[in-house]
């Protein structure tokens, strides 16, 4: 019987210093109070800031925590983590200052129609009517003029169509006539202003071409 409770002494003495060791009293009923949970629940911190990173130490950047909540809050495994970074060397980027770009427009050319000698066109929305003759658009300004071409075909074009009409190259002694009724004389490449009738007279039988105003500007006078 002295055995046995030597025994069962021996093994409440055990108990209690395991106990006192690992702070587990509570589950003895030591300490007051009856019997509680052997783990005491951990308090997560729900927020954290954190300072500045420091200076790099052996390729890792440390920052402290200057605040947490709730106060006394134990770190989550996370937000030890984020305490630390490996280093990045930053790297200096020159600034580049923007160039000046000049965008040469293309002019582009949709629906491009070229009309024959002898092709009668109106633009849309005007009465006049005009016929092409060596490349050129002349307006037919009276009925007896528009008899010569009874029967024939009058194009409607709009004005926003280019008309490619052709280009026609005239021969020194060649007589150009512009929208100005200016009557020039080709000479050697350039248009010289024929200014009087007598000088006029004597190109008598020859004949003066009606061209566009864009035609005597394309040469010298």
């Amino acid at each position: 019987m002295k055995k046995k409770a030597f025994i069962k002494s021996g093994i409440a003495v055990a108990s209690l210093v395991v106990a006192s060791m690992f702070g587990f009293s509570a589950a003895f009923g030591y300490g007051g109070g009856g019997g509680g949970s052997v783990y005491a629940p951990v308090n997560n911190c729900s927020s954290v800031s954190y300072g500045e990173w420091g200076a790099n130490v052996n390729g890792f950047q440390y920052r402290d925590v200057i605040a947490q909540s709730p106060i006394g809050c134990s770190l989550t495994t996370t937000q030890q983590l984020e305490r630390s970074r490996a280093y990045v060397a930053e790297t200096a980027i020159t600034p580049v200052t923007p160039t000046s770009v000049v965008v040469t427009p293309v002019k582009q050319v949709l629906g491009e129609k070229k009309y024959a000698d002898g092709t009668l066109i109106r633009y849309k929305g005007d009465v006049k009517i005009y016929v092409i003759v060596n490349g050129e658009k002349q307006h037919i300004k009276t009925l007896a003029e528009l008899r010569k071409y009874a029967g024939k075909q009058i194009l409607t074009v709009t004005s926003d169509t280019p008309e490619v009409l052709g280009e026609k190259t005239y021969a020194d002694g060649s007589l150009l006539r512009g929208s100005d009724k200016k009557i020039y004389v080709l000479n050697n490449g350039k248009l010289i202003h024929i200014r009087s009738l007598a000088e006029l007279k004597k190109y008598t039988g020859k004949k003066i071409n009606n061209v566009a105003d864009s035609v005597i500007s394309g040469y010298q006078k």
